[in-house]
Parts: structure tokens; C-alpha cells; sequence
């Protein structure tokens, strides 16, 4: 067959029929593809619809949310539901066998948490018994139906009221500690508002301890630690612990007071003496036995002075037995941080400017940075000098420290000869216990006279560093224990 035949032939024009069919189809597809494409925002948009029982066509706004921790979960995404005005939270804790992320609905109505909607796991690891709950999905709507404000969750926590056996307990305790926590979160944001830093934020090993419920105190150069833990592993109820804690940063007394004993079905028959065991540890023992992360470990044996770690049998409390080394690693850890916590009159002080050093002789010298204050005042810059008496032996305004204004440091007295040898008795009998501000009438070369304040009397300039005579003098006995600020 000749080219010219083969072009007239019924072959070629069935080949080109077909390649203009194909041609036009691709054309025809392109176009309807993006015509009917569905963006990856979109699909997520659908993904989030089908969290509510209708599959609702929502929009779900990714909102400007750091990651946060919460209480014992951490925020990591949340998204607004205009169509709803609900929350979508995704929020993270520690599970079984690692982390377990959690997706949970929270409906709020006039900027407040209103309910709880559907709750998801949304990943986790391989082995964690998440998705072996038996009628998980009816267990996991107990969160919606339950819902009442103020209420805390707690289906996976052995001995709870609102326990239910699942298998899970681990699983099922870290979920709802997630819900909890993202309930928290969005009464917050939704307000406005912030979660504000937990009392303990900055100190080490605080994972496992309820930080609203947890006190300090110190004394003759002991901290006390009254300790209340959160519920761990889906076994171990709260626990009290009373914890004292020396110069030496070693354990002299660790207590569990009646009824303070969180573990639960019997357990607590099964743990070690950790009153006796834990006098005299200090850091190192809690660490060697756990970690530098006091991660959990089974313990395999125990008897009246030590404890072995391994795999655990039914005869030894693991869990129970680590929420305690937990809390004494808490209370041995922060010592130091818990002194700084019992530092007194800092109101109007810049503490992150203000630093102390501790001399060979006993004395404790004092570079205090004020704040503004009273909206006539600017900050002052002073140098306090006090000695093992507790006295101010010296009290110096730096050139260019004087925070007065108006030309008042011309109307204010003498405080760097009449603070000389006082004691904090002096400030206190002057302002009171509070060290409230009180205006001052007069003063002369030795002294002070409160009353109504006259425009002769720098009442506010003077009383800024009186508070800071207070503060040199109140925490004399602290600033020897700390050896010195971090802020120097």
C-alpha cells in the first residue's frame, strides 16, 4: 500500500478519530478536575464535619495557638467552628506506651465552655490499647452525655466514682485527663483570656503533681513540701505526701498521712516502706533508679531499705511505689526553687533585675532594680548592704539611681544615713506587716513621720525604698541558703 493509499484508508482515519477522541477527553478532564478538584483545606473541612452526628458542612479555622501545656497534656492545634461556634482540640498526654493524641469537641455559647462533643483518639503509638477498649465507642460518648460545668473526668481512674472498666484504664485515664485539660484551655481562649503559669511551671519534675493543690513553706532553713499528686496509670489515685527537705538537700522526713495513700484494689499492701526508705535520699538516689527524666519503671522486689527495679509481678506496686520517688525527686530537685518561692515583699520589685551575692564575712550585699511605681515614681537603682544582725549596714543610691521625679528627690529624706542599722521592725512598724504604702506628713536627719503627705514630702519615692529596706532585711536568711541570685 502506497503513503497516499495508507492516508485514505479506514485504519488512519479510525487512528485519528480515536487520538481526537483522547485529545478532546483530556481537554474535558482538565477542566472538570479543577472544576471539581477538592483542596486539601477542604478535605479537612470534611474530615472535621463527620465529627458531628449530622456530618455537617463546617469550616474549621486554624487559630494562631502556640503549643501550651495544660495541666498534664499539651494543646498543640485548635481550629474555630463558626458553623457551630465549637472548638476543635488537638491535645497530646502520655498513654500507656507513649504519646496519645487526642481531637476533642469543645462547644462553648456567650465565650464560655458550654459542652463537650466528640471525642477521638487521633494517633498514637502501635501498642497502645486505645482502640482495644471494649464498646469504646459507647464508652467515649459517657464525655458528651456527662458533661456539667466544673466536672472532671475520670473513667479510666481505678477506685473514681466514674471509673469504668475498660482494659484500657491507662489509655482511657490519659484521654480524659487530655479532655479535661482542653476544657480548660478553651475557657480560657474562648474568654479571652490565658492560661495563667502554674505555680511550679519552672520547677523540675513537675509532671506527676497537682500544682493548684501543692504547698511550700519554709523554716529554719527546711523547706516543706505538702504534696498533692495527680492520678497515674489509670491504677493509682491522688496521693498526699509530706515532704521535708534540708539545707543539704537531703529527704528528713517523708510522710504519707492517713487517707493520703492513693493506690488502689489493695496495693498499697504491696508497696515498700518509702517513709523509711527515702530518709536521707537526695536527688541522686530517685535518678539512679529512674533516669535523668524519671521516666517509669517496674519495680521486680523490695524490702525494708531498698527497692530493685525490674519486671514487675502482682506482689509490688509499681506504680504506686513511682508517684512517690516521683514526688521526692520534686521536693529534692527544687530546693533552691522553692526558696526563691518564699522570698518576701517583691511587688514592686524587678526581680529579673534585681540580684544578691553572698560574702565570706556573712554578709549579704543587694543591687535591687524597683519598678515604676505610683505613676510618679521611676524605677530606683539601690545598693543594700545587711549583716548576720539582719541590719542594713549600708543603703546606697548609685548616682542616676534615683528614681524620683519632678525634682522630689529634693523633697525626700535622708534614707541613706537613716536606714543605717535598721532592722526589718523598723519598716514594718512604719507600713505595717503588708508593707502597704502609708504617706508621709515629715521627716528630719534620723527619721520619718507618717500623715497626710504635703507637696514638701516625697511620700512615694521614700516609700519605694523602704520596701526595698524590708526586702534586704526580711530575706537575709534565704539569700545565705541560695548562696546567691541567678541574676547576677
Amino acid at each position: 500500500m502506497s503513503a497516499k493509499q495508507f492516508f485514505k484508508s479506514t485504519a488512519f482515519k479510525c487512528v485519528v478519530t480515536l487520538l481526537c477522541v483522547l485529545l478532546i477527553s483530556g481537554i474535558f478532564l482538565t477542566l472538570m478536575n479543577g472544576l471539581l478538584a477538592v483542596s486539601e483545606e477542604e478535605k479537612f473541612n470534611r474530615q472535621v464535619g463527620k465529627l458531628y452526628p449530622d456530618s455537617s458542612q463546617v469550616t474549621a479555622e486554624l487559630q494562631e495557638v502556640e503549643e501550651t501545656k495544660v495541666g498534664t497534656s499539651t494543646v498543640e492545634k485548635v481550629w474555630f467552628i463558626p458553623e457551630k461556634n465549637d472548638y476543635l482540640v488537638q491535645i497530646y498526654g502520655s498513654g500507656r506506651d507513649g504519646k496519645l493524641t487526642v481531637w476533642v469537641i469543645v462547644e462553648t455559647k456567650d465565650k464560655n465552655v458550654s459542652g463537650v462533643g466528640t471525642v477521638l483518639v487521633y494517633d498514637k503509638v502501635a501498642s497502645e490499647y486505645a482502640d482495644k477498649i471494649p464498646g469504646w465507642n459507647s464508652n467515649i460518648s459517657n464525655f458528651s452525655k456527662d458533661y456539667e460545668e466544673g466536672i472532671k473526668y475520670a473513667y479510666g481512674t481505678k477506685g473514681d466514682d466514674m471509673y469504668i472498666n475498660t482494659g484500657a484504664s491507662v489509655s482511657f485515664a490519659t484521654v480524659c485527663g487530655c479532655v479535661n485539660d482542653a476544657i480548660t484551655f478553651i475557657q480560657a481562649y474562648a474568654s479571652g483570656g490565658s492560661i495563667g503559669e502554674s505555680p511550679y511551671e519552672d520547677f523540675l519534675y513537675n509532671e506527676l503533681i497537682n500544682q493548684e493543690e501543692t504547698t511550700v513553706s519554709f523554716a529554719d532553713g527546711k523547706v516543706t513540701y505538702n504534696i498533692k499528686t495527680v492520678a497515674y496509670g489509670g491504677v493509682v489515685n491522688p496521693f498526699t505526701i509530706q515532704i521535708v527537705v534540708n539545707s543539704e538537700k537531703k529527704i528528713e522526713s517523708f510522710v504519707i498521712p492517713e487517707g493520703g495513700n492513693g493506690s488502689t484494689e489493695g496495693f498499697e499492701n504491696y508497696m515498700p516502706d518509702v517513709q523509711n526508705i527515702l530518709k536521707d535520699k537526695d536527688l541522686s538516689y530517685f535518678t539512679g533508679i529512674y533516669g535523668e527524666d524519671m521516666a517509669y519503671t517496674a519495680l521486680s522486689s523490695y524490702d525494708d531499705t531498698s527497692v530493685t527495679a525490674g519486671a514487675t509481678t502482682m506482689s509490688v506496686a509499681s506504680r504506686s511505689t513511682y508517684v512517690c520517688m516521683y514526688a521526692g525527686a520534686f521536693a529534692t530537685a527544687n530546693y533552691d526553687n522553692a526558696l526563691l518561692k518564699g522570698i518576701e515583699y517583691t511587688e514592686i520589685l524587678n526581680m529579673d533585675n534585681t540580684s544578691w551575692t553572698v560574702g565570706e564575712d556573712g554578709k549579704v550585699t543587694y543591687n535591687i532594680k524597683t519598678v515604676a511605681y505610683g505613676g510618679v515614681v521611676n524605677p530606683f537603682t539601690i545598693q543594700i548592704v545587711v549583716n548576720s544582725e539582719k541590719k542594713i549596714e549600708s543603703f546606697v543610691i548609685p548616682e542616676g539611681g534615683n528614681g524620683s521625679t519632678y525634682g522630689f528627690e529634693n523633697s525626700m529624706p535622708d534614707v541613706q544615713n537613716i536606714l543605717k542599722d535598721k532592722d526589718l521592725s523598723y519598716f514594718t512598724g512604719i507600713y505595717g506587716e503588708d508593707m502597704s504604702y502609708t504617706a508621709l506628713s515629715g521627716y528630719d536627719d534620723t527619721s520619718v513621720t507618717t500623715g497626710a503627705t504635703t507637696q514638701s514630702v516625697a511620700s512615694r519615692s521614700t516609700y519605694v525604698c523602704m520596701y526595698a529596706g524590708a526586702f534586704a532585711t526580711a530575706n537575709y536568711d534565704l539569700a545565705l541558703l541560695t548562696g546567691g541570685s541567678t541574676n547576677e
